[in-house]
């Protein structure tokens, strides 16, 4: 993740500069609140660091900031200490599970037992992945999902996934 890291930056840099002049401005006719999300905030340059902290010093009453972070410990710890924390974990395997046969019931898809219980297994506790394998294991994204198909997506998954250096 080494290209994502330097290409944040920039970003970033750009993000936080207009979002201090827009952070200002009302909300229109119809809003009443302004959200601002964030994500890879741990990545931010010391220049954007410095304009998110005295935007959040006395931040308007209309907007709401959203900041994601992997490393939490890597914030600058007075941004830190003007915001809220919720830590989100994985889900077990039967939250997961419950969760996946709730939405193919409620989207009409017929599912076999195997498949419900294999792709919450390969997600490992992430509901972005499995939802992410249910759609693989779609065919056109309707139809019936069967633990065949569902392992045919994982072998594909892994496939797409670079692998780590050998050293």
């Amino acid at each position: 993740v080494r290209g994502g890291v330097a290409a944040a930056r920039p970003v970033w840099d750009g993000v936080v500069g207009e979002l201090r002049q827009c952070v200002h401005l009302g909300v229109g006719a119809t809003g009443r609140r302004r959200v601002y999300v964030s994500a890879a905030v741990h990545l931010l340059s010391p220049p954007a660091e410095n304009a998110l902290r005295k935007t959040l010093e006395e931040p308007p009453g209309h907007v709401v900031f959203v900041l994601a972070t992997t490393d939490p410990q890597k914030v600058v710890p007075t941004v830190r200490s003007r915001t809220q924390h919720f830590e989100f974990t994985l889900l077990s395997h039967g939250q997961l599970s419950n969760h996946l046969a709730d939405i193919l019931g409620r989207e009409g898809i017929e599912s076999d037992a195997e498949a419900v219980d294999l792709i919450p297994r390969r997600a490992s506790g992430s509901a972005r992945a499995a939802l992410s394998l249910r759609g693989r294991a779609l065919p056109g994204g309707r139809g019936r999902t069967h633990a065949v198909r569902a392992r045919a997506a994982r072998r594909a998954a892994r496939r797409q996934r670079p692998h780590p250096r050998r050293g």
